[in-house]
């Protein structure tokens, strides 16, 4: 089918095939791809406001997160954590303590509905437990 007779018949082809969208499919698509940008945008802006004013270790030359539930501390570098917006990420959770420090692989994700880290302690048993970011003072 020719442009010309596209324009005349108010349709529009697919730029890879021959198919033929008219102008209520054409406002459908792009509806539906603003609201999943939308929806995408939002969630970016809720994970960027849990780090707004969080404290930051200067660890062994690197930059390091503290989370924290109470009972147990880990330390998370800075440039991973913004892995876990797109899903669950096997992470190296570490523990620094006054004479040594340890190293363990966790799996760490963000529930955007708490808006709370979720850890596993074990990349083998997978449990999520909510961990808390320190805040600064």
């Amino acid at each position: 089918m020719s442009k010309q007779h596209c324009e005349e018949q108010g349709t529009f082809m697919h730029r890879d095939s021959n198919t033929l969208f008219d102008a209520e499919e054409k406002r459908r698509i792009f509806a539906e791809l603003n609201e999943k940008r939308l929806k995408e945008q939002k969630r970016t802006e809720r994970f960027k406001k849990i780090f707004l004013r969080k404290r930051i270790y200067h660890i062994e030359g690197k930059d390091f997160y503290k989370l924290s539930d109470g009972k147990r501390v880990y330390y998370v570098e800075k440039e991973k954590i913004g892995k876990i917006l797109k899903g669950p990420q096997q992470m190296t959770l570490h523990t620094f303590r006054y004479a040594s420090g340890g190293k363990r692989t966790g799996l760490a994700k963000w529930d955007p509905v708490s808006g709370q880290i979720m850890l596993s302690e074990s990349a083998l048993r997978i449990y999520f437990k909510p961990f808390r970011l320190e805040k600064e003072r």
